[in-house]
């Protein structure tokens, strides 16, 4: 019996040192564990970042050149593309500046007429601010886009400083969507009755807005659509 003790003491000490053994090897060649962003990408220096949304489309008929690598890796945050010597390249920089951060002042920085044009109407989409429009070189394209901010932002005050008739009509045409007292600024008198038509037919169901309409023919057909 004497012996028996030592030998169940031996044996109980030898499994526990395996034990350890093999949660230490286990502890030590464990796989390291990184903290992985779903979506997230990796450059080339390992450094990982959160992936770009989709480019939001712009004016096709403008090829933006791409911008070689200049072998300068500073960046000034007030200019980061006057390191550029070559005009082209240059504006490509300040107008992907404007598209992937957002830093729309960089459109002004921008030398080629049409670029820059393309990059203020952008801005203009994007910050609902007129005064970008009001910049465009081009007159049809401002009023364009003048045109198209007076309707995203429902004010048809900015319809009335658009010097061109017929984008001036087409504004308040397009406000009258919403607001039948936009369809009065129309020029023509077609256009105008053309304009409470649709307001009452298409939009409302409401035929009392048919009674604005000059043309007879047409304001009782206006009353009769408005009514089924």
């Amino acid at each position: 019996m004497r012996f028996v003790i030592p030998l169940i003491l031996l044996f109980m000490t030898s499994t526990l040192g395996c034990i350890c053994c093999d949660g230490l090897y286990d502890i030590l060649n464990a796989p390291e564990i990184t903290d992985s962003i779903p979506g997230a990408v990796s450059d080339a220096s390992g450094t990982t970042g959160s992936t770009i949304p989709g480019d939001i489309p712009g004016n096709s008929g403008t090829t933006v050149p791409t911008i070689p690598d200049s072998g300068d890796n500073s960046y000034s945050e007030s200019d980061p593309c006057i390191k550029y010597t070559d005009i082209a390249e240059r504006d490509s920089c300040y107008y992907m500046e404007v598209r992937q951060f957002y830093n729309y002042h960089f459109c002004y920085n921008i030398s080629e007429d049409n670029l820059r044009n393309v990059c203020l109407d952008y801005a203009a989409t994007l910050t609902y601010d007129v005064e970008y429009c009001n910049e465009i070189s081009v007159d049809n394209k401002k009023y364009e886009c003048i045109r198209d901010r007076a309707y995203t932002n429902q004010d048809k005050t900015l319809c009335f400083t658009i010097p061109d008739v017929k984008y001036k009509d087409e504004c308040f045409k397009w406000l009258g969507k919403h607001d039948p007292q936009s369809c009065q600024h129309i020029s023509t008198q077609t256009a105008r009755d053309s304009c409470y038509f649709k307001y009452a037919v298409d939009y409302t169901k409401d035929d009392t807005y048919c009674n604005n309409i000059i043309d007879t023919p047409t304001r009782t057909s206006c009353k009769e659509y408005a009514n089924k």
